[in-house]
């Protein structure tokens, strides 16, 4: 259980409309890339990015 409590919120990204930006955000997080994407796509608003970041 305490693996699946771990695991289960970064599932729920793959249901978002936003996955490429939370995948980039998540890669500049552990220090991997830039969370910067290139159009049509929009940058996480403050609100998503804490959400993805939590």
């Amino acid at each position: 259980m305490p693996i699946y409590d771990w695991f289960m919120p970064l599932l729920h990204l793959d249901a978002r409309s936003d996955l490429v930006q939370c995948i980039k955000l998540c890669e500049f997080i552990v220090g991997r890339g830039t969370d910067l994407t290139r159009p049509p796509r929009l940058a996480l608003d403050a609100a998503e990015r804490a959400e993805v970041e939590a």
